[in-house]
């Protein structure tokens, strides 16, 4: 993951994610990621969204 300024395109990182897996925004302003192997128990991550740019 990372962040990517409007106006330059310059990227900075912020996370990375674990592997291959699904990512999905929630209504509560969350990134949240599962891997591709979802039968692991306990593998749902989750990252804040940036509130601003």
């Amino acid at each position: 993951m990372g962040r990517v300024h409007p106006l330059t395109g310059a990227v900075e990182a912020t996370a990375t994610v674990p592997g291959k897996g699904r990512v999905a925004v929630s209504p509560s302003a969350a990134l949240w990621f599962t891997p591709a192997k979802f039968l692991n128990a306990g593998a749902l991550q989750s990252w804040p969204l940036p509130t601003g740019l």
